[in-house]
């Protein structure tokens, strides 16, 4: 068998072929043109698309961002009106609604009751902290 090694010819592989070194070095510079080209090409395509691809992540970020922003007006809007409704249920105290007065007990022994735990937390807290 020939030699060269790329499997396209059975003949012995030599720089200056049957048409001269010319040939050969123009044929070799072809190839190096076209194999750059392609790559050029393919390095274009790339950053285009990681640019496409930064463009978009930071759109989605700015969606997500917009998004949180306007959850948490929202729950900063719900918060004030529980407390502004807790306020309006407090001065009803003297009312004789039964309803009430559960939600009143239920809401003060809720109250004491986190008190209760704060206190302790508080109280274990330090001694952990010391191991």
């Amino acid at each position: 068998m020939g030699g060269g090694g790329t499997g396209r010819s059975n003949r012995p592989c030599s720089i200056y072929g049957r048409h001269g070194s010319e040939r050969s070095d123009q044929q070799g510079k072809s190839h190096s043109q076209h194999t750059k080209e392609r790559n050029r090409i393919a390095s274009s395509k790339f950053r285009t698309k990681k640019r496409e691809d930064t463009l978009r992540v930071q759109s989605e970020e700015q969606d997500l961002e917009r998004t949180n922003h306007d959850l948490s007006n929202c729950v900063a809007n719900l918060t004030r009106e529980v407390q502004e409704l807790k306020m309006k249920l407090l001065q009803h105290t003297d009312c004789d609604c039964s309803l009430i007065h559960e939600y009143l007990a239920a809401e003060a022994q809720r109250y004491v009751c986190g008190l209760i735990k704060q206190s302790q937390l508080e109280v274990i807290s330090p001694g952990a902290a010391s191991n």
